[in-house]
Protein backbone atom coordinates (compact mmCIF):
# COMPACT_ATOMS: atom_id res chain seq x y z
CA UNK A 1 0.00 0.00 0.00
CA UNK A 2 1.72 3.72 -1.29
CA UNK A 3 1.68 6.71 0.48
CA UNK A 4 -1.56 8.02 1.03
CA UNK A 5 -3.92 5.23 2.00
CA UNK A 6 -3.74 4.42 5.74
CA UNK A 7 -3.76 8.06 8.31
CA UNK A 8 -3.69 6.69 12.11
CA UNK A 9 -4.21 10.15 14.53
CA UNK A 10 -4.11 12.15 11.41
CA UNK A 11 -0.96 11.23 10.00
CA UNK A 12 -0.05 9.18 6.98
CA UNK A 13 0.81 5.93 8.06
CA UNK A 14 3.36 4.80 5.18
CA UNK A 15 5.13 8.71 4.68
CA UNK A 16 4.31 12.12 5.73
CA UNK A 17 4.95 15.00 4.06
CA UNK A 18 6.82 18.17 5.71
CA UNK A 19 7.30 20.86 3.59
CA UNK A 20 7.15 19.01 0.40
CA UNK A 21 9.81 16.43 1.25
CA UNK A 22 8.40 12.94 2.24
CA UNK A 23 9.49 11.26 5.41
CA UNK A 24 8.69 8.08 6.44
CA UNK A 25 6.51 7.99 9.70
CA UNK A 26 5.72 4.22 10.23
CA UNK A 27 6.17 2.59 6.57
CA UNK A 28 2.63 0.92 7.97
CA UNK A 29 0.51 -1.05 5.15
CA UNK A 30 -2.70 -3.11 5.28
CA UNK A 31 -2.99 -6.11 4.58
CA UNK A 32 -5.54 -8.35 2.53
CA UNK A 33 -8.32 -8.71 4.66
CA UNK A 34 -8.31 -4.86 6.38
CA UNK A 35 -10.81 -3.74 4.40
CA UNK A 36 -13.32 -6.23 5.20
CA UNK A 37 -12.51 -6.12 9.10
CA UNK A 38 -13.23 -2.70 8.85
CA UNK A 39 -16.76 -2.80 6.45
CA UNK A 40 -18.00 -5.44 8.74
CA UNK A 41 -20.83 -3.85 10.29
CA UNK A 42 -21.41 -4.31 14.52
CA UNK A 43 -23.43 -6.46 15.88
CA UNK A 44 -26.89 -5.01 17.10
CA UNK A 45 -27.26 -5.05 20.70
CA UNK A 46 -29.66 -7.71 22.59
CA UNK A 47 -32.99 -6.13 22.74
CA UNK A 48 -34.80 -5.10 25.76
CA UNK A 49 -38.19 -7.07 25.86
CA UNK A 50 -41.09 -7.34 28.29
CA UNK A 51 -42.70 -10.57 28.57
CA UNK A 52 -45.66 -10.10 30.97
CA UNK A 53 -48.56 -12.92 31.29
CA UNK A 54 -51.34 -10.50 30.63
CA UNK A 55 -50.50 -10.69 26.68
CA UNK A 56 -49.42 -12.56 24.15
CA UNK A 57 -45.85 -12.93 22.91
CA UNK A 58 -43.91 -10.30 24.10
CA UNK A 59 -43.15 -6.24 23.93
CA UNK A 60 -39.82 -4.55 22.89
CA UNK A 61 -39.03 -1.92 25.27
CA UNK A 62 -38.08 1.34 23.28
CA UNK A 63 -37.31 1.20 19.17
CA UNK A 64 -33.90 2.31 18.83
CA UNK A 65 -31.46 0.20 17.87
CA UNK A 66 -27.98 0.06 20.00
CA UNK A 67 -24.83 -1.30 18.57
CA UNK A 68 -22.52 -3.58 20.67
CA UNK A 69 -18.94 -2.32 20.87
CA UNK A 70 -16.49 -4.78 18.56
CA UNK A 71 -12.92 -6.29 18.08
CA UNK A 72 -11.41 -5.53 14.95
CA UNK A 73 -8.30 -7.87 13.73
CA UNK A 74 -6.46 -5.73 11.32
CA UNK A 75 -4.11 -7.64 9.26
CA UNK A 76 -0.81 -4.86 9.30
CA UNK A 77 2.44 -5.17 7.83
CA UNK A 78 5.86 -2.87 8.02
CA UNK A 79 8.08 -2.76 5.35
CA UNK A 80 11.87 -1.25 5.17
CA UNK A 81 15.10 -0.92 2.83
CA UNK A 82 17.13 -2.64 6.17
CA UNK A 83 16.70 -4.25 9.13
CA UNK A 84 18.09 -1.18 11.28
CA UNK A 85 15.14 1.26 9.49
CA UNK A 86 12.35 -1.75 9.87
CA UNK A 87 13.68 -1.62 13.67
CA UNK A 88 13.24 2.42 13.52
CA UNK A 89 9.67 2.12 11.93
CA UNK A 90 8.56 -0.78 14.47
CA UNK A 91 10.09 1.57 17.40
CA UNK A 92 7.91 4.49 16.43
CA UNK A 93 4.96 2.67 16.11
CA UNK A 94 4.96 1.23 19.39
CA UNK A 95 5.41 4.78 20.62
CA UNK A 96 1.67 5.08 18.62
CA UNK A 97 0.48 2.34 20.29
CA UNK A 98 1.75 3.46 23.63
CA UNK A 99 -1.36 6.30 23.33
CA UNK A 100 -3.77 3.67 23.41
CA UNK A 101 -6.07 5.40 20.66
CA UNK A 102 -6.17 5.63 17.04
CA UNK A 103 -8.28 7.11 14.83
CA UNK A 104 -8.10 5.48 12.13
CA UNK A 105 -8.81 6.66 8.20
CA UNK A 106 -8.63 4.09 5.22
CA UNK A 107 -8.55 5.36 1.25
CA UNK A 108 -10.69 2.56 0.35
CA UNK A 109 -13.43 4.35 3.25
CA UNK A 110 -12.78 7.95 2.62
CA UNK A 111 -15.40 9.16 4.59
CA UNK A 112 -15.30 7.10 7.96
CA UNK A 113 -12.70 8.16 10.56
CA UNK A 114 -12.71 4.81 13.07
CA UNK A 115 -12.25 5.83 17.06
CA UNK A 116 -10.79 2.61 18.23
CA UNK A 117 -8.54 1.74 21.52
CA UNK A 118 -5.45 -0.20 21.37
CA UNK A 119 -5.62 -4.06 22.24
CA UNK A 120 -2.66 -6.04 21.04
CA UNK A 121 -0.68 -7.30 18.39
CA UNK A 122 -0.58 -10.62 17.73
CA UNK A 123 0.83 -13.46 14.80
CA UNK A 124 3.88 -10.63 14.68
CA UNK A 125 6.58 -12.57 12.23
CA UNK A 126 9.18 -11.28 10.12
CA UNK A 127 10.14 -11.59 6.82
CA UNK A 128 13.73 -11.43 5.77
CA UNK A 129 14.46 -8.60 8.22
CA UNK A 130 12.98 -6.25 5.77
CA UNK A 131 9.05 -6.77 6.27
CA UNK A 132 7.14 -7.64 9.72
CA UNK A 133 3.60 -8.71 9.48
CA UNK A 134 1.50 -9.08 12.52
CA UNK A 135 -2.32 -8.41 13.14
CA UNK A 136 -2.98 -5.42 14.86
CA UNK A 137 -6.05 -5.93 17.44
CA UNK A 138 -7.98 -2.92 18.37
CA UNK A 139 -11.45 -2.10 20.40
CA UNK A 140 -14.19 0.38 18.60
CA UNK A 141 -16.09 1.44 22.09
CA UNK A 142 -18.89 3.15 20.17
CA UNK A 143 -19.32 2.26 16.46
CA UNK A 144 -21.85 5.23 16.32
CA UNK A 145 -19.50 7.47 17.32
CA UNK A 146 -17.19 7.53 13.83
CA UNK A 147 -16.43 10.37 12.16
CA UNK A 148 -18.46 10.77 8.88
CA UNK A 149 -17.40 13.32 6.73
CA UNK A 150 -18.75 13.89 3.11
CA UNK A 151 -15.94 15.04 0.70
CA UNK A 152 -13.06 14.86 2.58
CA UNK A 153 -9.95 15.80 1.62
CA UNK A 154 -6.99 12.82 1.59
Amino acid sequence: MPYGELKINGTDAYESVVGGVRTATYHLSLSDGAKAELMTPPAAKQRAYNESRLRHGRTMAGTVERMEARELSLPMHITAKTSEEGLAYYNAFCQLLAGGTLDIMYRGLPTVEFHCKYLSCSNFTEVRSQMMKFTLKVEEPDPSSRTITQGHEW
